[in-house]
């Protein structure tokens, strides 16, 4: 194949004495990437970046906002203000910068009727576009030429309109939704009379000069509306009036189940609006009026035989995010189609993704990994780039989304490798690979300081606990521009993760690094200081502190009441942790009892072998497939001695004075009926154990001395904070609280999540938003989304062809670690890592089912495809 077959596509377009360098167009995309005022963000700079280095001749950008009240969401680029002109101009000057001669027009917008307080006709309501006021419509044309004012002065080539896809332009023309019988509707003339206003009126305001031109619909596709044979007409007057240029996409009700009728419909010709072709250049011909057409357009050479019909210029959306370097490509002689598979089958992943900035398409669908995971972490993102060897990239996924990156690829109960099902259907090693490329960063001191966008200014945040949670939440306040600070009651930072997990699972160093990381983000943690004690909740507001983070997690260890537990060498297992991992001097006899069958019970355990102890015995009223401990830490615990006794409970610890066993009954059941902990026991069956230290690890809690001492704070029978699930509120306002201070012990990656959750809410409470956030379900509801900086890759590329199998980080033996506290678990080799990254799936099949599903279902309210139905 040779380029010069499009020739004609990569040929020069003269628009109102403005030079295209081709014919491609990259059509408006919504990014939502934009701040919630309305300003451009790094975000917005970077996918327009990319997108004019992909050899572009035309970039439209998403729409931009004319008005408040007319913003179609919460982040989309305004131009409503003169504010927003340095933003916008930065906009325009990164694509001038990066797109080697491309031009960029502005997408001018408002939203339908509905953001002005009316309906747009399609629910049954008193109130809709056809009252909309005669003072609203005034304001919003003029509105339309402040914002062509403003983006013409921030740098822009030049202005579309956005007169489709249903909002407010297209209300006003369509006369399936105007029924106004005043100077805006009743005829075709006087539906127009609103785009051709706002026309006159930016024309006003940016000259006869500078390019101008309109988006809008082949048809509305809607019983009632405009087919062809009027919007053919549309066009027409368009072009009479001025406009330099018309762009022809999709209908008013334009969704993925109507764009794969219409795919359907079209077969080979790709293009899915191929009959409006004709009837558009028709009305065009002999004017001065440039046409683009849009809508799964793929090939080459289908590009090129539109040319050919009278189009002037190919606008493509989706294409470009699946292969952003499409237009060189097919420049340097490559013809072959797009590889957006949006024309083949119901997709849309790339514009569910593009808001939180996603440049790439379904062949990285995210699947139950990512859904599974409390904080969101892009897995097949870092997975797809370790493959690649690409390390550096990979742990800026990581980090992006996981602060604590170091600590989670130790502690991290993986809940997402119990879903996945990678290649041969085992699943990743996902926490290794984690830990591969975090070790990576720290051995080439990468990533050891944040990447700051916004340094401060927004007001002080006071966070109480330096735990996971408030961690969390001070690193991403500061990412937000606040000033937090974290007040720590105890003389070293990190909370539980410092002083409640062996240093052979999280080793210092590790923890050092993650909490090094937080602070250079801007987050001030002081130490030795207590609530209750050196300051309350009331002093921190009279300092100035617009929010409070309640995180001070369940650091009390349970008591057990039983005969014997006030005897010297009882211990509770929390306090053991905390003396060693602070170097406390801590003794233990040579038999020791721990009770408890969870997590901190094990480690209590392992602990207890590496200070000397020569039989450590574990009792727990658990069996063993009912223990809360996780099975890998069992399985370490046995490689090391550790006797478990499961299915036993502790009924006296013996001794006079000082222990010297412990007796125990059988446990028959853990839980009732209605599986609630309520054990049971044969008081028939007894045994006993020797001992010369006992350790209880059954649990641990909240200290309630300290929050019942704040007014306003509500205490659960449970002893924990009373907060909103969702917005972790409290009953103070500007008081928020989560995490195991709310939820009773938990793992450390949900400490993370409510720590993110924390601050977001505190953020909109103190911007004065809503702080009730879209459930994860619903906002990845079809399609779940997927952050950057991901990239279009072949799965061939990415899975090896042969049977592979789950690689396992090596660990060192029991006898190597017995008497010592280096890291048990070892990490995967370069070699094992890139192996086992290639055998993420990085797509979930049930996308398919589910649009499959959904069509079934439209098909009983069928899209009218055609004027006569």
């Amino acid at each position: 194949m040779s380029s010069h077959e499009c020739a004609t596509l990569f040929s020069p377009f003269v628009l109102k004495g403005l030079k295209v360098k081709n014919r491609l167009v990259r059509s408006a995309m919504e990014t939502g990437m934009a701040d919630l005022d309305g300003y451009v963000t790094i975000d917005n700079l970077n996918i327009y970046r990319m997108a004019a280095e992909g050899g572009v001749g035309l970039i439209i950008t998403e729409a931009i906002g004319v008005h408040l009240l007319g913003r179609s969401f919460h982040e989309q680029i305004a131009a409503w203000e003169d504010k927003n002109i340095p933003g916008l101009k930065q906009l325009s000057d990164e694509i001038h910068i990066h797109g080697d001669g491309a031009v960029v027009f502005a997408q001018l917008q408002s939203a339908g009727a509905s953001g002005w307080g009316y309906s747009y006709g399609q629910v049954d309501t008193e109130i809709s576009l056809d009252t909309m006021h005669e003072e609203q419509i005034e304001t919003l044309i003029q509105a339309f030429g402040e914002a062509a004012a403003r983006v013409k002065k921030a740098g822009f080539d030049g202005i579309e309109f956005h007169g489709g896809h249903g909002y407010i332009i297209s209300q006003f023309l369509s006369p399936a939704v105007n029924h106004r019988t005043d100077k805006w509707g009743g005829s075709l003339e006087k539906r127009m009379r609103f785009p051709l206003e706002i026309y006159r009126a930016v024309r006003q305001k940016v000259g006869n000069d500078f390019p101008v031109g309109i988006k809008m619909n082949t048809a509305d596709y809607l019983p009632g509306g405009h087919w062809v044979q009027d919007t053919f007409k549309i066009a027409k007057r368009f072009a009479e009036e001025g406009f330099d240029f018309i762009e022809a996409s999709g209908g008013m009700g334009f969704m993925t189940e109507l764009r794969e009728s219409l795919r359907k419909k079209v077969d080979k010709k790709e293009y899915y609006f191929s009959e409006a072709v004709d009837e558009f250049v028709d009305a065009l011909k002999g004017t001065d009026t440039a046409l683009m057409v849009v809508g799964g357009i793929g090939s080459p050479r289908v590009m090129e035989k539109l040319l050919d019909q009278g189009v002037d210029f190919i606008s493509l959306a989706r294409p470009w995010l699946a292969e952003p370097d499409f237009a060189n490509r097919v420049k340097a002689g490559d013809l072959r189609m797009s590889r957006c598979v949006s024309r083949e089958r119901l997709c849309n992943l790339c514009l569910t993704k593009l808001a939180t900035g996603s440049v790439t398409c379904y062949k990285f669908y995210p699947g139950y990994c990512r859904m599974e995971c409390p904080i969101d972490q892009d897995v097949p993102g870092y997975t797809a780039l370790i493959a690649q060897e690409k390390f550096n990239e990979a742990l800026k996924v990581i980090k992006r989304d996981n602060p604590l990156a170091g600590v989670l690829s130790r502690v991290c109960d993986h809940q997402c490798e119990q879903i996945c099902r990678g290649e041969t259907g085992e699943p990743l090693s996902i926490r290794d690979l984690k830990r591969f490329v975090t070790d990576y960063g720290l051995k080439h001191s990468l990533m050891v300081t944040a990447e700051m966008e916004i340094t401060g200014g927004r007001g002080k945040v006071a966070i109480i606990g330096s735990g996971p949670a408030g961690l969390t939440c001070g690193f991403y306040l500061a990412k937000l521009g606040y000033n937090p600070t974290i007040f720590e009651k105890l003389p070293v930072k990190g909370g539980m993760l410092e002083t409640g997990i062996p240093r052979y699972r999280l080793p210092k160093e590790v923890l050092k690094a993650d909490i090094a990381y937080i602070e250079s983000a801007g987050v001030e943690i002081k130490t030795g200081m207590a609530l209750g004690e050196d300051y309350a909740v009331k002093d921190l507001f009279e300092q100035n502190h617009k929010a409070i983070f309640l995180a001070m997690g369940a650091p009390v260890g349970a008591q057990l009441n039983i005969e014997g537990a006030d005897l010297d060498g009882v211990l509770i297992g929390l306090d053991f942790l905390k003396d060693v991992n602070l170097d406390v001097s801590v003794e233990v006899g040579k038999r020791v009892v721990v009770i408890g069958g969870g997590s901190v019970a094990v480690d209590v355990a392992m602990t207890a072998v590496r200070l000397g102890a020569e039989k450590v015995q574990l009792v727990c009223v658990e069996s063993r497939e009912e223990m809360p401990a996780y099975l890998w830490e069992l399985e370490d615990a046995v490689e090391e001695g550790v006797v478990i006794h499961d299915s036993w409970g502790p009924k006296q610890i013996k001794g006079d004075g000082r222990v010297t066993g412990v007796e125990l009954v059988e446990c028959t059941s853990v839980f009732d009926h209605q599986g609630v902990f309520c054990p049971e026991y044969d008081e028939n069956v007894v045994k006993s154990l020797s001992a010369d230290t006992v350790i209880i690890a059954i649990g641990h809690g909240v200290d309630r001395s300290v929050i019942e001492g704040v007014p306003g704070i509500t205490v659960a029978a449970a002893g924990t904070i009373e907060a909103n699930k969702e917005t972790l509120e409290t009953g103070i306002p500007g008081v928020f609280a989560g995490a195991d201070v709310v939820t009773g012990p938990n793992s450390v990656v949900k400490a993370v999540a409510a720590g993110k959750a924390a601050a977001e809410s505190i953020d909109r409470y103190i911007k004065g938003i809503s702080l009730l956030r879209t459930p994860k379900q619903e906002k990845y509801s079809p399609f779940v989304k997927m952050l950057r900086p991901t990239a279009f890759i072949e799965p061939s590329e990415q899975i090896l062809k042969e049977n592979s199998l789950r690689q396992v980080a090596p660990k060192r033996s029991a006898s190597e670690r017995r008497r010592n506290f280096k890291e048990i678990a070892g990490r995967l080799s370069k070699e094992q890592a890139i192996q086992e990254a290639k055998r993420c799936l990085k797509y979930d099949l049930e996308l398919e089912e589910k649009s499959a599903a959904r069509m079934a279902d439209m098909g009983k309210a069928t899209f009218v495809l055609t004027s006569d139905d």
